[in-house]
């Protein structure tokens, strides 16, 4: 019998499918007492109570990518707060271009929080929180949101470039987010990064290139807060002027 050729794209078919079955990562929630300054500066013992995440893994061959990424988040009764450490070995090589609210970011440094309140390991259920190396925000909220960024709610962000990648920080209040009844909930969650040197999509879980929500990493004994109407909300009224024939 001659022997079997196994090829390299078989190999890394075979580890994804591997990395499928296996168990979605899970993080421990931490709830601030004091919560951390969004400037794009990580501060000494800012974020050491925070969960952290030492390093991302590459979507196509689910190993650690040369150049790391680190992930912090914790929250409180307000807001969710986040902050990414990507390691660059060549940062004169990062690319930023867009600063319209929005935009796609293609082929732009980016880094990208996603969140499902509910656990439901669905991708309607996941709302997105993505931004460039300028600070440039783009979002996706579930829940139904409304297009119009005063009516959806805003979030807040910086990013500082460092000697060797950035440094990107986040504060995404609970309002703008549709959530379960106030308990302890286990959420979905994941941390992503896209090195546009590289051309590496990397992330904290690893949903495979097929995009498998149940593959979302594990977010445990989160305290929803309560659910209100929120006061900050504004209700914008519109009037259209009408002809009636034959008047």
């Amino acid at each position: 019998m001659s022997p079997v050729r196994v090829t390299v794209s078989v190999i890394v078919s075979l580890l994804l499918c591997l990395s499928a079955m296996a168990t979605p990562p899970q993080l421990a929630s931490v709830r601030l007492a004091k919560a951390p300054k969004i400037d794009g500066i990580l501060s000494p013992g800012e974020w050491t109570a925070a969960s952290s995440i030492p390093n991302f893994l590459d979507i196509q061959t689910d190993q650690p990518t040369k150049d790391g990424t680190e992930a912090w988040v914790a929250y409180d009764e307000k807001a969710i707060y986040v902050a990414f450490y990507a390691h660059e070995s060549r940062p004169e090589s990062m690319v930023a271009r867009e600063i319209q609210r929005g935009s796609d970011f293609e082929g732009e440094d980016t880094v990208t929080f996603r969140l499902n309140p509910f656990g439901s390991k669905r991708w309607e259920g996941v709302s997105r929180f993505t931004v460039n190396l300028l600070n440039t925000q783009a979002d996706s909220i579930a829940g139904g949101r409304a297009a119009k960024r005063e009516w959806r709610g805003e979030w807040t962000s910086a990013v500082t470039r460092v000697k060797d990648g950035y440094v990107a920080e986040m504060a995404i209040p609970w309002k703008i987010l549709k959530l379960p009844p106030a308990k302890i909930q286990t959420m979905d969650l994941n941390f992503e990064r896209y090195q546009s040197r590289t051309l590496v999509y990397s992330l904290w879980a690893n949903t495979t290139p097929n995009e498998r929500p149940e593959l979302m990493g594990r977010w445990l004994k989160v305290q929803c807060p309560a659910t209100r109407v929120n006061p900050d909300w504004q209700f914008l009224g519109y009037a259209a002027p009408e002809v009636e024939e034959g008047t």
